[in-house]
């Protein structure tokens, strides 16, 4: 039997937040993906946009998959807005699973989110650092 949905889970599932592109080119901004959906896993990309102000002022993601897929991708980009690089590890897979209630089946997803926020993250400072 399928186990029910927490209310902050299907609030990021039935209205995801963040769905979209960001401008690759502009400076500020920073990419990563994860997963294969060739092999029958799910695909994200996340994006983040860091201005002058040293924090996240805009994300973005796009997902091909599951439910999970999605919802974990809505929370991760809203929750990394207003946060600096630095923070960006504060999220792990345990909190996302926590704050979602993702199934123990679902761990390696939210790994894989949070891996991409923070390669994200890390996609921005070694552009910044090339400057």
């Amino acid at each position: 039997m399928a186990r029910s949905r927490s209310p902050q889970f299907l609030a990021h599932f039935d209205q995801p937040r963040n769905v979209g592109e960001l401008d690759d080119t502009q400076e500020g901004v920073g990419s990563a993906c994860a997963g294969d959906a060739h092999r029958g896993e799910h695909q994200l990309r996340i994006q983040l946009y860091v201005g002058d102000s040293d924090c996240i002022e805009k994300t973005a993601f796009k997902a091909y998959g599951s439910g999970a897929v999605i919802a974990s991708c809505s929370f991760a980009t809203e929750w990394a807005k207003g946060k600096t690089l630095a923070q960006l590890s504060d999220l792990d897979a345990v909190a996302l699973c926590e704050a979602l209630q993702l199934e123990d089946s679902e761990r390696g997803l939210a790994v894989q989110v949070c891996q991409a926020l923070n390669r994200a993250g890390d996609d921005i400072e070694q552009k910044q650092n090339a400057d």
